[in-house]
């Protein structure tokens, strides 16, 4: 019978030098052949570089290339100051640029003469354009100066307006006027496009019946 350390104890296993040989060479191989692509990868990376690095101090040495990055710089520089305003104002400033300063100052006797209620009729609530140059976090008057060195439109969102009771989509005619559609069904841009709302377009209508979802265009 075995002793407990007896059968704790390897066994030998002989492993032959000439059936192990062919496996580690070829191991060394595999291996020997991946130092050296990294080597010639390496060594390409730093040729490139050293090329960068000569085209860098040519350039630096060239003065027409320090004028034009400054001038690149600073145009960088300027579109990240340029005011951002909604497409109505853009609009106006675009249709108002031969009298912009008189046009300025119709809009806010406008608004003083409407909130006075000296004005009546249609023209008694204040539209989109003097609902903008009334809201003083708009910097109405500085915003205007800064959009004559430049303006970004700002990209409004869309919404479609879906009635909570029928379901039914709005959708606007070109002529004026609305019906009730089923937007959903249509694979037509154009079609889809007339059921679309601004929220300045919203806000001025009376859509407490309406849910509004708003859409990626």
């Amino acid at each position: 019978m075995k002793t407990f350390e007896e059968e704790l104890k390897r066994p030998v296993v002989r492993v032959e030098n000439s059936s192990i040989k062919p496996y580690f060479g070829k191991a060394v191989e595999f291996y020997s052949d991946k130092v050296k692509e990294y080597h010639n990868a390496f060594s390409e990376m730093n040729k490139y570089i050293d090329s960068l690095e000569e085209q860098l101090d040519y350039y630096k040495k060239d003065k027409r290339f320090e004028v034009m990055a400054d001038e690149i710089l600073k145009l960088k520089s300027k579109n990240k100051l340029l005011p951002v305003v909604p497409q109505f104002v853009a609009d106006w400033f675009e249709n108002n640029k031969d009298n912009r300063e008189y046009e300025i100052y119709n809009i806010n006797a406008d608004i003083s003469e409407i909130y006075r209620g000296k004005i009546s009729g249609v023209n008694r609530k204040l539209n989109e354009i003097q609902k903008w140059f009334d809201n003083p976090k708009n910097k109405p008057i500085e915003t205007i100066i800064k959009m004559q060195d430049g303006y970004t439109v700002e990209k409004e969102k869309k919404f479609w307006l879906k009635n909570k009771v029928t379901g039914g989509y709005l959708y606007k005619f070109n002529s004026g006027g609305f019906i009730e559609t089923d937007v959903t069904t249509y694979n037509n841009r154009i079609y889809k496009k007339q059921c679309l709302f601004t929220q300045q377009e919203i806000d001025n209508m009376e859509t407490g019946s309406y849910e509004q979802i708003e859409v990626e265009e």
